[in-house]
């Protein structure tokens, strides 16, 4: 077999050889802030698919791109003919209101010249993510709005010979003016309160104790995440970045810190995609700045 020409070939060219056409789209042409872009680049026709590299992204500025997950389907026994699909994820870095487009170069034997096939930018809306806020849970304690409790009348002085009221016999009046009608309704107000503030407590233990509890014991779990390293690598800094927005105070340290560690986290997640815990150097230098920088930043 000849050796392929090197005149003429274009910078696009990843050794297909055959005749292809071309074809994108774009599966979530409308993600939520911060989320990725699917666009499913297919090269179908005759040739050489085993061989075969990705089509170049083009007009990528304001993207952030990691190489394809590939996908063959083969309509031959030998497969010779068929459609590769290449799914590109794209995170935009400004917002954005169309795809890249792709450059995807191959050798036509039957003319012996390299051809270049173009996919035009798509339609989309897709903007950045800001960073995360932190929300503490607010729980809602119901309040007993009772009217304060009427005072009993004046304090009657009594004349020589005259009955106390409550205790000895006395001419019949309405139960609410009698002492032991107020007595008994502040009883059950309290009563009322108490089982109140019963539920509310109970209710917020259901929740797993106060927004001020809750945060410290996720805060907690987080920490021993990262000290066990037992987590794949995009997890381990999933949680590093969760940590340091909750724990670190707001400075110069902490926004790099945070951006690297975003950066970080989108490559292990939507890149490489490795399922492994970070090496044992690389987990000791994480550990190192999240130390680190809440030093600098107290």
């Amino acid at each position: 077999m000849l050796p392929l020409p090197k005149e003429g070939r274009p910078d696009s060219f990843a050794g297909a050889v055959g005749q292809f056409d071309i074809d994108s789209i774009i599966t979530n042409p409308h993600p939520a802030p911060g989320d990725p872009v699917n666009l499913v680049v297919k090269i179908g026709g005759r040739g050489n698919f085993k061989g075969m590299g990705a089509p170049i992204l083009t007009q990528t500025d304001g993207w952030r791109s990691y190489p394809p997950n590939d996908k063959f389907d083969s309509s031959d026994e030998l497969s010779y003919t068929g459609v590769k699909s290449f799914d590109f994820t794209l995170i935009a870095q400004q917002p954005q209101k169309e795809s890249p487009g792709c450059d995807f170069s191959y050798f036509d034997p039957t003319t012996a010249r390299y051809v270049t096939l173009t996919s035009k930018p798509l339609p989309l809306t897709a903007s950045p993510g800001g960073p995360a806020p932190v929300v503490a849970g607010a729980v809602s304690v119901p309040s007993l709005d009772s009217k304060p409790a009427r005072s009993p009348a004046a304090s009657h002085t009594l004349k020589d010979g005259e009955p106390m009221s409550g205790i000895t016999l006395r001419s019949w009046t309405t139960p609410v003016h009698r002492n032991e009608f107020l007595i008994a309704t502040l009883a059950m107000a309290i009563a009322i309160a108490g089982l109140i503030g019963t539920l509310a407590y109970m209710r917020v233990q259901a929740q797993g104790g106060t927004a001020s509890s809750r945060r410290r014991k996720h805060v907690s779990e987080l920490r021993s995440l990262l000290s066990a390293n037992t987590t794949d690598a995009g997890s381990c800094y999933e949680a590093a970045l969760e940590y340091a927005e909750l724990e670190l105070p707001s400075s110069e340290h902490r926004d790099a810190l945070i951006s690297g560690l975003t950066e970080r986290r989108d490559l292990l997640k939507y890149g490489s995609g490795d399922l492994k815990p970070l090496p044992e150097g690389e987990h000791r230098e994480l550990m190192e700045s999240l130390k680190l920088t809440k030093a600098k930043s107290s």
